[in-house]
């Protein structure tokens, strides 16, 4: 039994029971409920009809899917996902340089700072990833004249440990004491309830140190490799990035502790020079084992004492196989150098293919995807531009094969709770299939079920939607599901369809609950009015039930005849946008990087 579809007038008009799709008003308990006669079996209950959220959808997953269609794919953030953790709430005064790993056991474990440069490092655990645990030393320093931790990263290994290595310096003038610098590493083998007695794997200056593990189970950490260079300027530091390597899940390593600097340099650069002094940089590395089985490693470049950086990424296909000699070769040869500003970087790949670059731009979290190289990358896009944007040294975690976690620390002038961290998803939104299935436009999603490839909108406000879409003969389809905890008359969606992916020509549909409102084509200069009843249409509505009810919002189905789509064979492309109206303010949201006036910016949907 389907749910009746109500229009946007009466989500205001009818009785709540009823627009929540409860099925019919039952009379008064005094009356008595009707009785099943014997041998009679009582009808089935309505099915309940669910508008599902981004996180339900994209289930399905296959390695490399999307290599090589770069230009077709953004990440989207999350309205709703964003939050923030203020120091008091670890009892702290400052918040720095966070890590979020998810554990094999799914919780979540957060690294951190109390400082830009330490002098403590702690960490927290979660079972959502939101709500933190008290925040429990990792490394702390005991008087002004000990050492100073910071920049922990982590990493899951393959055999399910939890590896970290955190940096540690001579507390003033560090780069005169490099004896008094290294990094540290310590393992967890229960998802970090506990962790092995801190182990010295490197002495010398250095900072953030970055991991990964190859598929042949090497274990390697990257760090900056931070030398003194005396100059007529003073002692100025000069950097590159090194590397130590590990063939038993970080128990031994291959560097020395005996001597300073024993790292192999495999990434630096020349920059400025400080009277007859060459200076390096290349720094702030994070590397990433590729799929296709290269090295690709995002890069800070310090170009000067003036706060001008630059990202690069550096490749290898040999696994760093020539070491570069300190403040002489510049390398690798394969480099993707210089190309954007920015600072702090942070690289990841999806399980499709594609890869995610974010760095530090006029203090916002800026992105960029790239392709299965860690290359061609597009344009910028700037998430979470309806909360804190601030950013300076972000981190992302795979959360599964279309959600990325990021988290960030903000630079506040609240004296109250200065530097809080922020917290974020994006979805990945990128070429998706419209399975063949005969659809019925009811408002009923039933047979939408197993066919859940969607692309997603929400991060302007709190009103979000997943767009999914099948064919048939005659007819391409649409599924809309919207989460909205504030519905209002002004809510549609405009639906752009390029039929032959040609940038003159394309479908406008506007809908909304109540309906399709207009259907036009335009090609080239010209522009036909589709009627808009020759669209099938059906929706079903969930009222708000109480304030911020995350459940609410409508779906709408669509199911728009070929004829209106002329010129389609196998593909089309898609680019849509949603209005909303909260507290009197309208807003406006299209996915960051798709542009309507551009075609090649919109999402191909491939007919299956």
């Amino acid at each position: 039994m389907k749910r009746p579809i109500f229009s946007l007038f009466a989500l205001f008009l009818l009785p709540v029971l009823i627009l929540c799709g409860c099925g019919p008003v039952l009379p008064p308990e005094e009356t008595g409920a009707a009785e099943t006669p014997a041998g009679e079996t009582e009808p089935p209950a309505p099915r309940e009809v669910r508008i599902h959220s981004i996180s339900e959808l994209n289930t399905k997953s296959e390695r490399d899917s999307h290599a090589g269609e770069t230009s077709f794919a953004t990440v989207e953030s999350n309205f709703r996902e964003y939050f923030e953790i203020k120091p008091s709430d670890f009892g702290l005064e400052t918040l720095f340089y966070p890590r979020l790993k998810l554990l094999p056991n799914g919780r979540y474990i957060l690294f951190f700072q109390d400082g830009v440069v330490g002098p403590n490092v702690y960490y927290a655990l979660s079972d959502d990833g939101v709500h933190f645990g008290e925040a429990r030393s990792f490394f702390k320093s005991k008087s002004s004249n000990d050492s100073m931790y910071a920049t922990c990263e982590a990493l899951v290994l393959q055999n399910g440990d939890l590896l970290t290595v955190t940096s540690y310096r001579n507390p003033t003038n560090y780069l005169a004491y490099p004896g008094n610098c290294g990094l540290l590493c310590r393992i967890s083998h229960d998802n970090g309830e506990t962790f092995t007695a801190a182990k010295r794997i490197f002495v010398g200056c250095n900072w953030e140190p970055g991991l990964c593990q190859l598929a042949s189970g090497e274990v390697q950490v990257y760090f900056t490799n931070t030398y003194g260079r005396k100059t007529s300027e003073g002692l100025l530091s000069s950097t590159g990035t090194a590397i130590l390597r590990s063939y038993d899940n970080g128990v031994t390593w291959n560097g020395s502790t005996a001597r300073t600097y024993s790292g192999q340099i495999v990434s630096q650069s020349k920059t400025e020079n400080v009277g007859g002094v060459q200076m390096f940089s290349e720094q702030m590395p994070v590397p990433v084992a590729l799929h296709n089985g290269k090295l690709a490693l995002a890069l800070e470049v310090r170009l000067d004492r003036k706060s001008n950086f630059r990202i690069s990424v550096s490749y290898s296909d040999d696994n760093w196989a020539k070491a570069l000699t300190v403040f002489e070769d510049e390398g690798p040869e394969t480099k993707l150098n210089r190309f954007t500003i920015g600072a702090g970087p942070y690289l990841r790949q999806f399980e499709s293919g594609e890869t995610l670059l974010v760095y530090n731009r006029k203090n916002k979290l800026t992105g960029r995807v790239g392709d299965e190289n860690a290359a061609n990358f597009r344009g910028e896009v700037v998430p979470f531009s309806s909360g804190k944007a601030t950013n300076h040294w972000a981190d992302l975690e795979i959360v599964s094969s279309h959600a990325v976690r990021t988290a960030n620390d903000v630079r506040t002038d609240n004296e109250k709770d200065p530097n809080p961290l922020i917290f974020g998803t994006l979805y990945l939104d990128h070429r998706v299939t419209a399975d063949r299935f005969a659809v019925t436009a009811d408002g009923d999603n039933l047979e939408w079920e197993g066919h859940d490839e969607a692309l997603f909108v929400g991060s302007a406000t709190q009103a979000q939607e997943a767009l999914r879409f099948a064919h048939e003969d005659g007819y391409f389809s649409v599924l809309c599901e919207r989460l909205d905890w504030a519905p209002a008359a002004e809510d549609t969606t405009t639906l752009y369809i390029a039929p032959t992916g040609e940038n003159d020509r394309y479908l406008i549909v506007r809908f909304g609950a109540d309906g399709v409102q207009s259907a036009v084509y335009k090609d080239g200069k010209n522009t036909e009015t589709f009627d808009p009843a020759g669209i099938a249409f059906g929706s079903f509505v969930r009222a708000p039930e109480g304030e911020k009810d995350p459940e609410a919002g409508y779906l709408a189905e669509l199911k728009i005849p070929i004829s209106y789509l002329p010129g389609l064979e196998g593909e089309c492309r898609v680019g849509f946008l949603m209005d909303a109206k909260e507290d009197g303010r309208a807003s406006r949201d299209l996915p960051d990087g798709l542009t309507l006036s551009d075609v090649s910016t919109w999402f191909r949907v491939v007919l299956g």
